[in-house]
């Protein structure tokens, strides 16, 4: 998966799951901080549903909720105000 920081500010993203990587570890994906107008690339699993927090504060209670399945998605823009703006236009398949 494709993960695209299209603003000025740097994202933190959280994405967590239900999915196991191992008897003990979910694959979840913590503490991700996207530089302004850069990209970044996750091995994700193969129909997993992931919880995608994001802001452009270090903080976590401005943060917005993003729910995916990993089979229907490859690549995602996020930027602050996208859940509360849009439907979610800018999923690119």
């Amino acid at each position: 998966m494709k993960i695209i920081n299209p603003t000025k500010d740097t994202l933190y993203v959280n994405m967590l799951t239900d999915v196991y990587w191992d008897k003990n570890n979910f694959c979840d994906f913590m503490d991700l901080r996207i530089p302004p107008k850069e990209k970044c690339k996750i091995l994700v699993p193969v129909d997993a549903v992931y919880n995608i927090y994001f802001s452009d504060t270090p903080q976590s209670d401005d943060d917005e909720l993003l729910q995916l399945n990993t089979n229907d998605l490859k690549k995602i823009a996020l930027y602050p105000g996208l859940t509360e703006n849009e439907k979610i236009t800018n999923l690119i398949q």
